[in-house]
């Protein structure tokens, strides 16, 4: 049985920047559990440094999904 869904880009990238959104806010909150840790492990501290690396691959991409207002905001950049 298959199901065939035809979904237009603007709803596809939208999927995409929610997702994205998401993932970013996950691996932020991990990074602070982290970092709050008196010492770390030698695993977690490869973890942190991953999920440092990973958190801006995403916020790169998201650049791309994102109007410049939206990423403003959801970033919190001040102009300047």
């Amino acid at each position: 049985m298959t199901i065939d869904i035809e979904i237009d880009f603007d709803i596809a990238d939208n999927i995409l920047k929610q997702n994205l959104l998401e993932r970013y806010r996950v691996l932020c909150k991990n990074i602070e559990e982290l970092k709050a840790k008196e010492s770390l492990k030698f695993y977690q501290i490869a973890d942190l440094k991953d999920y440092k690396r990973y958190r801006d691959a995403i916020k790169t991409v998201l650049r791309y999904y994102m109007t410049k207002k939206e990423f403003e905001e959801e970033f919190a950049i001040t102009k300047k």
